[in-house]
């Protein structure tokens, strides 16, 4: 089970005539087993459906990308500041306007794990660089995985579009919780409207999210009967909330599917 690592040179005279061979050897079973298990896991690294890099803890010179990298990004070739195959060997500072902001972050191990979402052209990059340790914890490198994200960053634009929309609207609406009816979201137009009738209410506006619906019925079940089902909606009614009338409208809401 050993693994020897043979040398065979000419031993000749003063004439330069060949006498012997001699062989030069050691044992290196422990190196190959190493480097088998190195090859190994670059292959797993190569092959995870995961984008990553890393770099020179020195220079910042590109020294690895997984072939996860490369096909994620052939198709934004056109966006990079060099060809996709010439990634490899490239310094970091192509990629920044202020390159001595990411040297200072990435120079002491102690600022990463860093978390940042980037802009590449019409795209977005959600980026996560860790620190590579050796065995005694010394520093030998940072390692960047990241993915696009562009569809995510839109979404959560329009989200965060459609929530302040429904904040500024100039009518009150809140939503609850299907499983446990706990408020968790009332828009501006509501806490304003409820304020004025704070005394009336059985907690302050201001902890009305979070709080179940059930603190404002003598007989929750009722309630509970009606919402759970999104075929008893949508439901109308007027209640009294002592000199008070308030005209409620209950809607459902339903996923895409």
């Amino acid at each position: 089970e050993e693994i020897l690592d043979l040398l065979v040179t000419a031993v000749r005279d003063s004439e330069g005539q060949y006498v012997k061979p001699m062989v030069t050897w050691s044992v290196i079973t422990e190196k190959v087993k190493q480097e088998a298990e190195t090859a190994r896991l670059m292959q797993m690294l190569d092959n995870m459906p995961i984008n990553i890099m890393t770099c020179d803890p020195e220079t910042l010179n590109i020294d690895y990308i997984n072939n996860t990298s490369l096909e994620t990004l052939r198709p934004l070739q056109d966006l990079l500041p060099c060809k996709v195959d010439d990634l490899l060997g490239q310094c970091i500072d192509i990629f920044h306007k202020n390159p001595s902001h990411q040297r200072n972050i990435l120079a002491n191990p102690a600022n990463l794990p860093h978390d940042a979402i980037i802009s590449l052209g019409e795209h977005f990059l959600d980026l996560n660089v860790a620190a590579i340790t050796g065995k005694n914890g010394e520093y030998l490198g940072p390692m960047l995985s990241w993915s696009v994200v562009t569809d995510r960053v839109k979404q959560e634009a329009d989200t965060e579009r459609l929530m302040q929309m429904l904040d500024n609207m100039p009518i009150n609406i809140m939503t609850c919780d299907p499983e446990d009816l706990t408020i968790n979201y009332a828009n501006h137009a509501s806490i304003t409207t409820l304020r004025t009738l704070e005394h009336l209410l059985p907690c302050k506006v201001d902890d009305l999210v979070g709080q179940c619906i059930d603190i404002f019925h003598k007989n929750p079940s009722h309630q509970r009967q009606m919402l759970a089902a999104p075929s008893n909606l949508p439901h109308h009614a007027v209640i009294q909330l002592d000199e008070h009338y308030l005209d409620l409208n209950v809607a459902a809401i339903n996923a895409k599917d």
